[in-house]
């Protein structure tokens, strides 16, 4: 969109008539519909910035300069709200954001599935990583008897300490 495409635009959107920013910026309604169509290229800065206050919108946006979410209508209706109207807008549209993410955390939980922590016999499986210094190394029936052993020990050392 060009300047006067999107001054245009706005001021249609705001229900703004051509003859209201001529008068602000001291110009004829032709300029101001010259400025629309493309016909008048070097709007003078000044001119900008008066066109941008009576379109409720800057500059910089009137000239595509940075992206806002002024591209969504609900900006466009709250920039026309009286500053208590737009307070309402804004508590009810954080009560709505508050309630949806109480819905998000609830469903996050159902989501997820608890671990149960049921004891059970001596049949439990217990996972313990270890390495020797040789790679190659083989371990006799009697060392894997004293891990375990040893093992067996960490485990009722460790049932003792929790009272299990």
């Amino acid at each position: 969109m060009t300047i006067g495409e999107k001054m245009k635009f706005r001021r249609k959107e705001l229900k703004i008539s051509a003859d209201e920013i001529a008068k602000t910026l001291g110009v004829s309604r032709s300029t101001i519909f010259r400025y629309e169509k493309g016909e008048i290229e070097k709007l003078p800065t000044e001119n900008l910035r008066k066109i941008a206050e009576v379109l409720k919108t800057t500059p910089e946006e009137l000239m595509g300069w940075t992206k806002t979410e002024n591209n969504f209508p609900i900006i466009s209706i709250y920039n026309q709200l009286s500053p208590p109207r737009q307070q309402k807008v804004y508590d009810f549209a954080n009560q709505e954001l508050q309630e949806q993410k109480q819905e998000q955390a609830k469903d996050d939980k159902k989501s997820v599935i608890p671990i149960e922590n049921n004891k059970k016999d001596s049949d439990e499986i217990y996972t313990f990583a270890a390495h020797s210094d040789d790679p190659d190394k083989t371990y006799t029936d009697k060392e894997i008897s004293e891990i375990e052993a040893f093992l067996d020990q960490i485990k009722a050392d460790y049932d003792k300490k929790h009272n299990k």
